[in-house]
């Protein structure tokens, strides 16, 4: 039987010991690649509040592009609790994705765009943990990319700009 790459099962178990060997090497090639692309875009957007739309633009593509990176990204999380190599993978994306998030939380903050009692870590997790859960709504066909991204601005216009109530501190 011949993968999708066009890799026989074989030259499979040659190189990969487990299936979350192998999943592993997925998710950290996806999240490398993924990471390049959020951070190439953003650089080239002008002001915080669009970096985050973009990033979410990036997540929720129009097309179906990224439903089997959602698959990807469900499935890790769901095995990490049960496989360490996974874990360990896993624990390192969401610290590259969270100091993504904070720092253009922080740059929203400090350039005035975002409400300046906003705590940037606790925001990027708040963010995070929107974006994610709308990951799995996305993957099972419960909600369009437009709709993510209108949430996702949504949440920005509402936290992170207006004049709503900031997290406290912890």
């Amino acid at each position: 039987m011949l993968f999708r790459s066009g890799v026989s099962t074989a030259s499979i178990h040659y190189y990969f010991t487990s299936k979350e060997d192998l999943l592993s090497a997925a998710f950290r090639e996806h999240d490398r690649k993924f990471i390049e692309n959020a951070t190439a875009h953003i650089a080239q957007t002008e002001g915080a509040r669009e970096r985050l739309v973009m990033l979410s633009q990036i997540g929720f593509p129009i097309d179906d592009s990224a439903n089997v990176e959602w698959a990807l990204i469900l499935s890790v999380f769901q095995l990490a609790e049960r496989h360490e190599s996974l874990k360990a993978t896993s624990d390192a994306s969401h610290e590259r994705w969270l100091r993504l998030v904070r720092n253009i939380i922080a740059d929203g903050v400090n350039a005035g765009e975002f409400r300046g009692e906003l705590d940037p870590q606790l925001l990027a997790i708040e963010f995070s943990a929107l974006f994610d859960g709308l990951g799995i709504y996305f993957y099972s066909k419960q909600l369009t990319s437009e709709r993510a991204r209108l949430l996702i601005d949504g949440y920005i216009a509402s936290r992170l700009v207006s004049g709503s109530p900031s997290m406290v501190r912890l």
